[in-house]
């Protein structure tokens, strides 16, 4: 049993005729959990540590989050006594209400699951930002919140004492995750409760009016691509649903560096495996060598880990020098991978397989995931399949419709119509093709294609190709304007180390592209060599930077008619 109001079934629906698909299940046990009717009075936190699953294992030994570098350990029995702990400072020092807002401004830590689950203990509505976020990016991040206390960490208090000046809140409502900066620090906080032998306050229950798919619990920041984030609202039904769309996972020790900042890694790591009781390794902040000995010490089978880091996992010498034999699974998303990538993977880690996702930060992380039954490399190009009791469809763009789709935008409903049809679909912006099997392939997002004169042209083949390239490490492709063909693809490339920034290096590399793709797809637009391609947390490109780039040199290209 789950928890109260959910139920395992099986649910296949298929109208191939309209362009909609159902996700299913596989099957139990073996497959997901979906549920009948979503819980209308449940929590995240009482779904999590008060339902029948959770007491039906309290003669088992918790796992734990485990800080991969400090040794810091918090089993999940102790996470809960913390979190309830610092939940009664939250109200007795701070005067926290059901309906406020928490600013979470940390690098992956033990400490970020107690202050996040302290929050949501008692209604409060945790927000996720970014630790590497400059004042005004803080600024932007806390406008639309109004937090009533921040939470910080060594690598962003600085920052965050700025940018409370600049919107005028409280500098005494900032704790830190560790003593830094005269902050008030969240085990000294715990300590002062437990000391004092106060009662603890009770955890919050919904109103009458409340239910679970209307009460917001968490904020995410969208991935800002192609503008400036917006603040994502997902409830508590949100949450639950999408983690039984994904359990079972392999239960297995994990090293997962998925920054915390994102839905996925919120979820995912933190949520997930509390309730499979599956240990976590936690990495603060990555470095390929640290990771690499963190995996090799802990033996772990499961590695998290956004694109940009698989990328270097198969192009660095230094991961040779690590014992990587124990990892069985890489789980992915955020960004397609190329067939090249995949393919080192596959001979680099012979015994590991790929597993997809595909989502959005709207979609509380997932509306595909490879299942357990099509796991094999040779499925690594696609997302995976429908996830339960949700539906696709197949159309430009896809859209999606599920319990696991968010509630809205904070403060900007005109968004939230645009993003949401009344049919209550997702429109996720990109675009997709279904096979067979079910599987999913994502070729690209409708808002990147480059329009050269009427044909759709789409980044991530384009940087595909070129990673397929010896000379390259990594790639972007943007388009820019064109007089004659209106837009051209330009590439952004950050070559191996060695490799010559030249024009004789770029020549080479829009010849090869010549060789491999039709004529739209030239790169016409010339080549840039960077250090390094601008990425969100979760290993998107950022595409709006390279534009404001091209928009800053003014660049068009003037060409006679060829007509």
């Amino acid at each position: 049993m789950i928890s109260p109001g959910l139920a395992i079934r099986l649910n296949e629906e298929r109208r191939d005729g309209l362009g909609i698909i159902a996700g299913s299940p596989e099957g139990v046990p073996g497959g997901r959990y979906t549920m009948d009717v979503l819980p209308e009075k449940e929590t995240l936190w009482s779904w999590l540590f008060e339902s029948d699953h959770w007491k039906s294992r309290r003669n088992e030994q918790r796992k734990s989050f485990r800080d991969g570098e400090t040794g810091e350990v918090i089993s999940y029995e102790d996470m809960k006594g913390l979190s309830t702990c610092l939940s009664t400072a939250f109200v007795r020092r701070f005067f926290l209400r059901p309906g406020d807002h928490v600013t979470i401004l940390c690098e992956n830590s033990v400490w970020y699951p107690v202050a996040m689950f302290a929050g949501l203990r008692i209604g409060v509505i945790v927000s996720a930002a970014a630790p590497t976020y400059l004042v005004d990016e803080m600024v932007h991040a806390m406008e639309s919140t109004r937090p009533k206390l921040l939470v910080v960490d060594s690598a962003s208090y600085k920052e965050a004492i700025r940018a409370t000046k600049k919107l005028g809140l409280r500098e005494t409502n900032i704790i830190c995750t560790e003593s830094v900066g005269g902050l008030p620090s969240i085990p000294d906080l715990i300590t002062e409760i437990m000391n004092s032998g106060a009662k603890q306050v009770a955890r919050w229950e919904l109103s009458k009016a409340q239910t679970s798919q209307n009460t917001c619990a968490l904020i995410c920041f969208s991935s800002g691509t192609t503008g400036l984030p917006k603040a994502v609202m997902i409830s508590n039904a949100n949450l639950i649903a999408q983690s039984c769309q994904v359990i079972p996972m392999p239960s297995s020790e994990s090293s997962r560096y998925s920054t915390l900042i994102i839905v996925t890694g919120l979820l995912q790591i933190m949520i997930v495996p509390i309730f499979l009781n599956q240990d976590v390794v936690i990495i603060r902040k990555f470095e390929l060598r640290k990771m690499l000995a963190i995996v090799t010490r802990h033996q772990c089978e499961e590695l998290w880990l956004v694109p940009p880091i698989l990328i270097r996992l198969v192009n660095d010498p230094i991961v040779k020098k690590f014992d990587s034999s124990k990892v069985k699974q890489f789980n992915t998303g955020a960004a397609p991978l190329s067939p090249q990538v995949i393919e080192k993977l596959s001979q680099q880690f012979p015994a590991s397989v790929i597993k997809q996702h595909w989502g959005m930060t709207e979609s509380t992380s997932c509306i595909t995931a490879t299942p357990v039954s099509l796991l094999h490399n040779r499925n690594a190009h696609t997302v995976g399949t429908i996830v339960s009791n949700t539906t696709i469809k197949i159309v430009s763009p896809e859209t999606a419709r599920g319990p696991q789709i968010f509630m809205g935008y904070l403060g900007n409903d005109e968004a939230t119509r645009q993003a949401i049809d009344k049919e209550g679909y997702l429109h996720t912006g990109d675009l997709g093709s279904i096979d067979a099997n079910g599987l999913v392939t994502i070729h690209d997002r409708i808002k990147e294609l480059i329009k050269v004169k009427g044909v759709g042209v789409a980044p991530a083949e384009l940087e595909d190709i070129l990673l397929g390239n010896d000379l390259v490490k990594d790639v972007a492709i943007v388009g820019i304007r064109d007089s004659y063909l209106g837009e051209v693809p330009k590439a952004f490339v950050v070559l191996r180390p060695g490799v010559p920034r030249d024009t004789s290096t770029a020549d080479e590399l829009m010849q090869y592209v010549k060789s491999k793709a039709s004529r739209a797809k030239w790169i016409e637009g010339g080549v840039e060599f960077l250090d390094e391609i601008p990425k969100s947390a979760s290993g998107k490109i950022l595409r709006r930077v390279l534009r404001d780039r091209v928009k800053r040199s003014d660049t068009t290209l003037t060409r006679a008619s060829r007509l």
